[in-house]
Formats: structure tokens, sequence, C-alpha cells
């Protein structure tokens, strides 16, 4: 059985180390604030963004 390591790559922004800590997690303290990004507050654009980033 191969493994995680054989079967599957990192995305090329994470190799070029071009990665931002949003890409892992929502601030939510910013959409409390209202001072989040406008994806944020549109659901279907936030997670296309983070399942193909």
């Amino acid at each position: 059985m191969k493994t995680l390591f054989e079967i599957c790559s990192p995305r090329p922004d994470i190799l070029e180390g071009n990665i931002r800590e949003s890409d892992f997690a929502a601030d939510l303290a910013q959409v409390i604030n209202g001072t989040a990004p406008l994806e944020y507050f549109l659901p279907n654009k936030f997670f296309h963004i983070k399942e193909n980033r």
C-alpha cells in the first residue's frame, strides 16, 4: 500500500511558500467585527476557495 506522501503532492502555492494562514482557518473574530474579506460572507465562494487552494 502506498503512503499518503506517495499518492499526494502539495499544491504549487504551498511548494512556492505562497500560502496564507487564512487558507487553512477562518478568522471568526473578523466576521464578528465585520472586517472579514467579502469571501467570508459568501459561503459558496468561501468553500470554493478553501477547497481549490
